[in-house]
């Protein structure tokens, strides 16, 4: 059991390892801004580092004050908010995940379990109650900071990826093990509680993972890890879309830079005495959450992307001295201290933002062409030895075998072909990407009078004249149906009341199915639809779900 348990911890180890992810001068100056909002977690506080801790207020926290050194304050001084500007905006709080944030956007946002994270929070700052998404006070304020602000950054991730794993092994091993924690009355045991009693989720997934183990085996433990941390990720994916379109509804013209994630256990070896650098285990993981920040998110052309990924954080422990030869966790202390950025890193951090923001004597980057250019010979389709094949230069004959995308024909250019390694797909359907963007194509050609939604690998797309734009938003229909599309994505997680040119319509899960009749919500209040569609000529009392409620030109006032 002994090698059960230190199997387990150390696997475990890289697992929490995600959960971290969460200047010197600059040559030329940079754009300047009048008002800075960022939000993130711990990392972005500057835990960890010694102003931090000169600044915090007895008890440890530092949450919502200005950290010399930190990341923050080193941007925020790069484009002209200095400590005095007033207009700097500190939306950092620890234990955050991208659901907090959503949440705090649109309190109708079901965030599941918030509460695990609010008493992760607490327990970060010893108790003290901190930001909490369902504040209307923080809702409002959150909502002015983005409407006065001309830059917003975002840095969160790394902690979607731990609290579903806690809650799933909790949900395994409640109520059976409630003494193997020490809890007697059982029943009313949260496990917000089991949060506050320890020092970290770190700990408390550790001891949760164990029990697991004791009743169904190590493997069973190891894929409930793994299933959970892949949900996380799911929840990663849709959120971040959702929060980028929220902070465009407030303020459509702020700059916005999205920081990728680090892995906070890269130099971490096995022990000190075995140099395996089983840390990079996490690399593909950080890697692939980045590269849907970078690459994938609907909402990419909404912000700018900045890479984070080589930070150097305060320290590394090996694994076995973190787990302990006891397995009492004795690196705890360490591992917790550890994977946050160091002075170095949070340098690093500022320095990556800061290069992604233009010069001030530069006008910004013109934006990529949005159709394809004609006139561009470099890349195009022709027919060699009897083969369609895709070459660079009008009179090469060889492959560009290198090559996957959509190009043009040679001798008609408003024919453009899908293609796979230099060759050409003349049956291939879909949605496909090519350096000037995403477009529907049919038996081999992008339809330039594609106006519907499509499906790819990636999900349906809302197409318009062939191309995604990926700033649609609102009810749009194919032959299945009509769908809510957030970013030019069907949102298959849209449960609520949305509107089209054609009216406000209640969707379940992401569909309009014309059948609901009853009372529902969106963010604006409580609706009557009849038949999915919201009737603004009802007048009078409705009983919806064992409630009677009081409907005033469709709408609940009472």
């Amino acid at each position: 059991m002994k090698q059960t348990r230190k199997l387990i911890a150390i696997l475990l180890a890289l697992v929490m390892a995600l959960t971290a992810v969460c200047v010197s001068a600059f040559a030329a100056q940079k754009k300047q801004y009048e008002a800075y909002t960022f939000f993130g977690d711990s990392v972005t506080t500057g835990f960890g580092i010694t102003s931090y801790f000169d600044v915090a207020e007895e008890g440890g926290t530092a949450e919502g004050m200005r950290v010399p050194g930190a990341y923050p304050d080193l941007v925020a001084k790069g484009v002209g908010i200095d400590e005095d500007n007033e207009n700097y905006f500190n939306e950092a709080h620890s234990g955050w995940r991208t659901s907090e944030l959503r949440e705090t956007l649109d309190p109708s946002y079901n965030n599941e379990d918030g509460a695990f994270a609010k008493a992760l929070s607490q327990g970060m700052a010893n108790g003290k109650t901190l930001a909490d998404p369902q504040d209307p006070a923080l809702q409002q304020r959150v909502r002015n900071e983005i409407a006065q602000s001309d830059i917003i950054t975002i840095d969160l991730g790394s902690n979607d990826l731990q609290l579903p794993v806690l809650a799933a092994l909790f949900s395994i091993v409640y109520p059976q093990v409630a003494a193997y924690f020490g809890i007697e009355e059982y029943k009313e045991w949260k496990i917000e509680q089991l949060l506050k009693e320890y020092d970290s989720t770190s700990e408390a997934i550790l001891k949760l993972t164990e029990a697991v183990a004791k009743i169904h085996g190590a493997e069973y433990a190891m894929k409930i890890l793994a299933e959970q941390s892949l949900g996380g990720l799911r929840k990663f994916t849709q959120n971040y879309p959702a929060i980028i379109n929220l902070i465009r509804e407030i303020n459509p013209d702020a700059d916005i830079y999205v920081i990728g994630l680090y892995n906070p256990m890269s130099e971490a070896n096995l022990s000190d005495t075995i140099p395996l650098p089983v840390g990079k285990a996490l690399d593909p993981v950080i890697l692939s959450m980045n590269l849907y920040l970078a690459t994938l998110c609907p909402a990419r052309s909404q912000y700018t992307y900045v890479d984070a990924f080589n930070t150097a954080v305060l320290g590394t422990i090996s694994l076995t001295a973190f787990v302990g030869e006891d397995m009492n966790l004795a690196g705890m202390g360490d591992y917790t201290m550890y994977i946050h950025p160091s002075e170095k890193g949070h340098a690093y951090i500022a320095e990556q933002v800061l290069k992604a923001i233009p010069d001030e004597e530069e006008a910004p980057a013109e934006e990529p062409a949005q159709e394809p250019a004609q006139e561009d010979t470099s890349l195009v389709v022709k027919i060699v030895d009897g083969q369609m094949i895709a070459v660079r230069g009008a009179d090469s004959t060889t492959k560009a075998s290198d090559y996957t995308g959509i190009a043009p024909e040679l001798n008609n250019r408003k024919v453009w072909w899908r293609v796979v390694n230099g060759d050409v797909v003349p049956d291939a359907t879909g949605v496909f990407r090519n350096e000037y963007g995403w477009w529907r194509v049919e038996d081999g050609i992008v339809d330039f009078t594609a106006n519907g939604i499509y499906k790819n690998e990636y999900g349906w797309w809302k197409t318009t004249n062939g191309k995604v734009t990926f700033d649609e938003t609102g009810i749009y229909k194919n032959e299945y149906g009509w769908w809510r599309t957030v970013d030019s994505k069907v949102d298959f997680n849209a449960n609520g009341v949305y509107k089209n040119e054609y009216g406000w319509w209640k969707c379940t899960d992401g569909k309009v199915t014309f059948k609901e009749t009853g009372i529902f919500k969106n963010r604006y209040g409580k609706w009557y639809c009849k038949n999915s569609k919201v009737d603004f000529s009802k007048n009078g009392k409705v009983t919806y779900g064992g409630h009677v409620y009081t409907v005033e030109n469709g709408k609940v006032v009472g």
